[in-house]
């Protein structure tokens, strides 16, 4: 059985549905908040499509570039400039935190230069700025198949019911047969995904792409940490405790990376982390989809 996170889905050409799938996404990706869009076009926006508190309460922009060439460091500069002049209608509070959303793939490279300057901006007490590809939005999106129906009804199909099912039941049994047989899966799927996604094609040896998913310690133990919050009454005893040693493992990877002169090191031993941590979660995912399976009555 296939996953909604391994379709490859063409971004969409329209400027507004992009932005629409953006905002939506956005809420998947931090539970609770309370993303929407903002203004319309021809309003002074300061470059701000989205705004909302994300799952931590920290007002967080970002702005969607509908694009078909990847962006630019100079275009990402141009952006958080423009967002320096916003402020909250009605309360005038200053931005915590912002996102370069754009419909193309990862760029590896501009991934770094970001990082470095939220890492700046942290530092001087500025919002953070942080990078999302069509790929991150994606499986954001597909967190939820009704959702993804709603944007793409083309790439959704229900499973056939027997005949003599009214429509009433039938629409609830459609949707316990969308959350039994996907959710988990997709949770751990996007997860694993990202880091294959993330890593350049030109990779090959195994040592040097660990190295590359060393770089994203970080934010791979906070989605690690997220999914434990938001399932962990769900989980079972083997995929919780295999989150738990992926989150431990993250914490640890992390001290063994360092940022001389903003250019990335990892060690060794940070290396071997990092192939740990795939690993981990590799086996988390295949757990879960053997048990969803089962649970959805599949082999």
């Amino acid at each position: 059985m296939g996953t909604l996170v391994g379709l490859r889905v063409p971004p969409p050409k329209d400027e507004d549905e992009f932005e629409d799938i953006t905002c939506t996404a956005a809420r998947l990706r931090w539970p609770g908040s309370d993303f929407e869009r903002h203004g319309t076009r021809g309003q002074r926006q300061n470059g701000v499509d989205i705004v909302g508190h994300d799952d931590t309460d920290r007002l967080t922009a970002i702005q969607c570039r509908n694009l078909e060439k990847r962006p630019t460091l100079q275009m990402v500069r141009k952006a958080i400039e423009d967002a320096e002049a916003f402020k909250l209608p009605g309360t005038g509070a200053p931005l915590e935190c912002f996102y370069y959303a754009c419909s193309t793939k990862r760029d590896a490279k501009l991934q770094v230069e970001v990082r470095r300057i939220s890492r700046e901006r942290k530092k001087a007490g500025k919002f953070t700025v942080g990078l999302l590809f069509w790929p991150d939005i994606w499986n954001d999106l597909a967190l939820d198949p009704r959702q993804v129906a709603k944007f793409f009804p083309q790439f959704v199909a229900f499973d056939s019911l027997p005949d003599g099912i009214q429509p009433g039941v039938q629409e609830k049994l459609q949707d316990k047969i969308w959350m039994a047989r996907y959710q988990a899966q997709l949770d751990f799927g996007s997860l694993v995904a990202s880091l294959l996604d993330g890593i350049p094609s030109h990779i090959d040896d195994w040592g040097d792409a660990c190295e590359f998913i060393a770089m994203d310690f970080g934010s791979i133990g906070k989605s690690v940490r997220g999914l434990l919050r938001q399932y962990e009454a769900q989980l079972s005893a083997d995929v919780r405790k295999m989150l738990e040693d992926a989150y431990s493992i993250s914490q640890a990877g992390e001290r063994e990376v360092s940022f001389p002169e903003g250019v990335p090191e990892v060690t060794g031993n940070g290396r071997d982390l990092a192939g740990k941590l795939y690993d981990c979660l590799e086996a988390a995912k295949q757990q879960s989809l053997k048990e969803i399976n089962k649970a959805a009555g599949m082999k």
